[in-house]
């Protein structure tokens, strides 16, 4: 494992230009591939880079490219990234483009070994939906080397450190705080929400607006209706378990994720709880099971396969011009109306 991180130790390029005798500036234009260079100059910069370890082959690995693209994706069981491939492989076939899925299962470490093999292939960029740890750990470093000479496009979840990608991706604070009013409306003044991993970007975006969303609608919750790291599945059966056991229950739960609402309708079920007339759901990603589940389940609806059809038209438009500026995508969400909360206003009830 130590020899794997000790490839992305690198110099800085001061000292890059130290050794070469020329401006820090000259040799991040070189690098970047920017008008202004002599070839001659640009090949000295690369060969110095090389041999002091700042990259490695990649720029001679690019020059020998198909027209593959590399896509990194967290979870492959879960119908969002399903619905996204779709979105990428109907404009990436029409433009005659392959692409090679790498599934990280939310895991940094494999992640890193997935994109280094990328790097060495024969791929011409990357759609990535980056991991995060718990702890915030990522990649970050890791993508901005490759970006530097295949374009790297993210989706899904973006770098808080960074805004140098290419990215599509939705709001998710608006999202729950648009959840939070549909409830509200509902006559829900006690309302809890259900996260996944958290220190991923998505989750911690999610649980951003919910705390936005109570001080906008001046509500309160308490700290164990905000149930945290409900992933793997273990461990979000054994933090609904303990939920359900409470006497002091929310009137209305917003789930973050497509896994979480259909775990917490299986333990309601255990507990003889029923959705809505004894709590309220709603969930989040829209799935075609989303209609026939008992009781059929209201959402917050995300432009899935318009995410994926966006993110492979960023990524053909960056291969043909590398010096674009930097294209980030935000896209709204919408509610689909079904059957898990109930209306608990004087008006509802009559």
């Amino acid at each position: 494992m130590r020899k794997m991180e000790m490839i992305f130790i690198k110099p800085t390029l001061s000292e890059i230009a130290k050794e070469l005798g020329i401006a820090v500036s000259t040799v991040s234009r070189a690098l970047n591939k920017k008008e202004g260079i002599s070839e001659d100059l640009r090949k000295k910069v690369l060969d110095k880079a090389l041999k002091m370890g700042y990259i490695d082959e990649i720029p001679k690995i690019i020059q020998q490219s198909q027209n593959i693209i590399g896509v990194i994706i967290p979870n492959i069981q879960n119908p969002f990234f399903l619905t996204f491939l779709k979105g990428i492989e109907t404009i990436l076939f029409r433009m005659n483009h392959r692409f090679i899925v790498c599934n990280t299962d939310e895991d940094v470490v494999k992640e890193r070994v997935y994109l280094k093999w990328l790097s060495e292939s024969k791929v011409k960029g990357v759609i990535a939906a980056p991991a995060f740890s718990i702890s915030g750990e990522t990649n970050i470093n890791l993508y901005k080397k490759i970006n530097q000479y295949i374009p790297v496009v993210l989706y899904d979840r973006e770098f808080y450190e960074t805004q140098e990608f290419d990215s599509v991706i939705v709001d998710n604070q608006a999202a729950i705080v648009d959840g939070v009013r549909h409830l509200h409306e509902k006559g829900h003044k006690r309302i809890g929400i259900l996260l996944s991993k958290r220190g991923n970007y998505c989750i911690e975006e999610r649980h951003k607006g919910f705390m936005k969303a109570l001080r906008y609608f001046n509500l309160k919750t308490e700290n164990k209706w905000i149930l945290e790291n409900l992933y793997p599945s273990s461990s979000a059966e054994e933090k609904l378990n303990s939920f359900f056991e409470l006497d002091n229950r929310p009137t209305a739960m917003i789930a973050t994720n497509h896994d979480i609402s259909y775990s917490f309708l299986r333990i309601a079920k255990k507990y003889n709880i029923k959705v809505p007339d004894d709590i309220s759901l709603l969930g989040f990603s829209e799935v075609p099971e989303n209609e026939i589940v008992n009781p059929p389940l209201t959402v917050i609806k995300q432009p899935i396969l318009e995410i994926g059809n966006i993110a492979a038209t960023a990524m053909l438009t960056r291969i043909e011009n590398r010096n674009k500026e930097v294209s980030q995508i935000v896209l709204k969400t919408t509610i689909v109306e079904r059957k898990s909360i109930k209306n608990i206003t004087k008006k509802g009830r009559g």
